[in-house]
């Protein structure tokens, strides 16, 4: 079993809304992993970590600092404007 294997706490984060990735398989992700957290982020789709940043950046920052064996200092980052694509 790959839940057996996996010796640390996991997060499964997935948009509401992703058309790629159904939902169903974070559920599924998440039976067979018993240490699996998942989280929904509503509004988001499949690129949920560009579209909903500051949110998926949050619950990694809450997960890495609940199971961390060292406290750390999580500080929001300064909002910045996307960089220019140049070609």
């Amino acid at each position: 079993e790959a839940g057996e294997t996996i010796g640390c706490d996991l997060l499964v984060l997935w948009g509401a809304h992703d058309r790629l990735i159904p939902p169903v398989y974070a559920e599924r992700w998440a039976s067979l992993l018993p240490r699996a957290r998942v989280e929904r982020i509503d509004g988001a789709g499949h690129m949920l970590p560009v579209t909903h940043r500051d949110q998926v950046n949050a619950l990694i920052a809450e997960h890495v600092q609940a199971n961390s064996i060292t406290a750390f200092d999580v500080r929001p980052a300064r909002p910045r404007e996307p960089e220019a694509l140049t070609i």
